[in-house]
């Protein structure tokens, strides 16, 4: 994360700032591929992991990128009263998708009043 602040006058401040996350994580051998689900005396127990289990572990990767970037106004109206506009934009990547391609962006802009009692 990095941030900064600009004192512009008593009133008036400015902000931004940018936060970075990233996630990597891969499941360990899996192998299961021996057991099609008999119970103990041979009868079938009506599972079969031959089906599921050889792609359960590409299926369990995952590698994200999230950006997110700000910035942001401060109005000092009075000592107990302050107005606030931030800007904000999210990067989200997700180099490994299994299902769906999760990759998307979002811009929000938020408006605020704060009073101090």
């Amino acid at each position: 994360m990095l941030s900064a602040n600009f004192d512009y006058s008593d009133k008036l401040n400015f902000n931004g700032s940018v936060v970075w996350n990233s996630g990597k994580a891969e499941m360990d051998d899996f192998d299961a591929g021996n057991y099609i689900g008999d119970n103990p005396d041979g009868t079938w127990a009506g599972m079969n992991h031959y089906v599921a289990l050889p792609t359960m572990e590409s299926q369990a990767d995952q590698d994200i990128d999230q950006v997110e970037y700000s910035l942001g106004v401060v109005y000092n109206y009075s000592d107990s009263i302050s107005f606030n506009l931030t800007g904000s934009y999210f990067d989200y990547n997700d180099h490994d998708p299994y299902l769906y391609d999760k990759d998307g962006d979002v811009m929000s802009v938020n408006a605020g009043m704060t009073m101090r009692f």
